[in-house]
């Protein structure tokens, strides 16, 4: 997980161009960025700029901590205000957001996966009821340690 910006967004167009959409189109390169306190503000934004250029998703970890104070740290805003989520992101986790950033992720149409075999582990469960109440997309994801 340690490399350049640079070398992160080569890897990354590679994996897209070499896999998405190969199989009969049953094979789905996105985008994917760890977590925001391992990555740059400008990976970030690239990756967002790519995503549209290929028509592909950005998958990310978002507040499976309280890492949103880092969000304000390093980029003056949190993630949803950068203006980086959309409908083709896909933020692991939540389990820290706010009702307020539940909300946010409702209007900008963005989706959260739940892990709960390692989410159970390491953090409280997610505000799943009241996100879908909202109207987030909630899927059901997998992860080991």
């Amino acid at each position: 997980m340690k490399m350049s910006t640079e070398e992160a967004i080569r890897r990354s167009v590679g994996l897209v161009e070499t896999w998405n959409g190969k199989c009969d189109g049953r094979i789905k390169a996105w985008f994917s960025l760890r977590q925001m306190i391992l990555c740059s503000q400008k990976l970030y934004f690239k990756f967002k700029e790519l995503a549209r250029k290929y028509s592909v998703g950005i998958t990310t970890h978002v507040s499976e901590a309280h890492v949103e104070e880092y969000s304000l740290e390093k980029f003056r805003k949190r993630l949803y205000e950068i203006g980086f989520l959309g409908r083709n992101v896909v933020l692991a986790y939540g389990a820290f957001l706010t009702s307020k950033e539940v909300r946010l992720v409702a209007e900008v149409g963005a989706s959260i996966a739940y892990c709960p075999s390692i989410g159970h582990m390491l953090m409280p469960p997610p505000k799943i009821p009241e996100m879908l109440t909202t109207g987030v997309n909630v899927a059901l994801g997998s992860e080991s340690i």
